[in-house]
């Protein structure tokens, strides 16, 4: 679609009559409608909450050893194009196409016909490859503050819930969407719950923590909660930025991942496999982690471009529950009275931002 012939938006009032970013052009509002006719982007939103949990667990059990791990490329282009087949091959099966091997027209990296490098496709994997490598940096760094803080890591994850809070006021600001009471309610839940896990406990002078077998000095988990509200903001700009992209050079959210991950893999390769040698630890954790990222990315990617960003992004707040329960058991990180209530604020905090105005009027209309 000529990108110049969309310039003029209809302003977003509700996740059940129109899409974020809806083009007021007849091509974009049949494409949409046939968008956010198919259901299976709440599947894949809640699959990639599942796949995002089960990295975060491994990830934060590398955490302690400083290696960088949520997006490992040691087994290179070969699993991203595999998992990126995978999923295309799935699409494909859910649309009901005959051919599994769907002929692909979207933009890449050379532009369809010409053969020609496609310079802001380009542009736009490096952006999402250096964000995406900053953010799994902020994200280990935060779970192993949480670590050294004693307090649950899925506490930390509860926080990137904060994404939500950013949506909605971008959605406002952009697309003239008016802030409801839910919207107000969710943004004081989301930092009702950032304040209650910074004071839900004090390191006293001369405390320490016992991490797989080593002794540290416990630190104040204020430190995991800011380094955890930075990260939100990298995961903010990548939703946008691929939402952004999609709408309006309608790229495969799929290929921008793999893409998006190969280029990513070029500028950390030589940091995993530095801090490999000098760590002496195993990869399993590392490859674990990083194949669910993936996997977690790839679907979250297909939700938000194909349905509702709002809701796309709260059904992947499973994750918090996963990663909470798991370390609750495996790592003894059992939370305290003030924790619990602040894991259920970031929840609920998320979703009263992105689906509270929808479920209230379906209930009470």
């Amino acid at each position: 679609m000529n990108v110049q012939s969309a310039t003029k938006y209809k302003p977003y009032e509700n996740p059940d009559e129109t899409n974020l970013c809806q083009e007021e052009t007849n091509e974009g509002e049949e494409e949409n409608s046939e968008e956010t006719k198919s259901k299976f982007w709440i599947l894949t939103a809640l699959a990639a909450g599942v796949f995002f949990g089960l990295s975060n667990i491994f990830v934060g059990k590398a955490s302690h050893f400083g290696i960088y791990s949520r997006e490992v490329v040691s087994v290179g282009a070969l699993a991203f194009s595999a998992g990126y087949a995978i999923m295309q091959a799935l699409y494909g099966l859910v649309c009901r196409n005959r051919s599994i091997r769907v002929e692909d027209k979207s933009p890449g990296v050379y532009e369809v016909g010409t053969g020609k490098i496609n310079w802001i496709y380009c542009l736009c994997i490096m952006i999402d490859g250096v964000l995406t490598f900053f953010t799994g940096v902020l994200i280990i760094l935060s779970f192993r503050l949480a670590l050294y803080g004693n307090i649950n890591q899925g506490l930390i994850a509860a926080l990137f819930s904060l994404t939500s809070v950013y949506l909605a006021v971008y959605s406002w600001k952009f697309y003239d969407q008016d802030l409801n009471s839910f919207h107000f309610l969710g943004m004081l839940l989301m930092v009702t719950c950032a304040l209650l896990i910074s004071f839900s406990k004090k390191a006293t002078q001369g405390a320490v923590v016992e991490v797989y077998g080593e002794i540290i000095p416990e630190i104040s988990p204020v430190w995991g909660v800011l380094v955890g509200i930075i990260t939100t903001l990298l995961f903010f700009c990548r939703t946008i930025l691929i939402k952004e992209y999609h709408r309006r050079f309608k790229v495969d959210p799929m290929k921008l991942t793999m893409h998006s991950y190969i280029f990513q893999g070029i500028i950390m390769v030589f940091v995993v496999f530095s801090q490999e040698l000098a760590s002496g630890s195993v990869m399993r954790d590392n490859i674990l982690g990083g194949g669910f990222g993936f996997l977690g990315n790839a679907l979250a990617n297909h939700a938000t471009t194909k349905g509702y960003v709002g809701p796309a992004a709260a059904l992947t707040n499973i994750q918090v529950v996963l990663q909470v329960l798991v370390n609750a058991f495996a790592l003894r990180q059992v939370p305290n009275a003030m924790q619990i209530v602040a894991c259920v604020c970031g929840i609920c905090g998320s979703l009263s931002i992105t689906i509270g105005l929808s479920v209230w009027k379906k209930l009470f209309k």
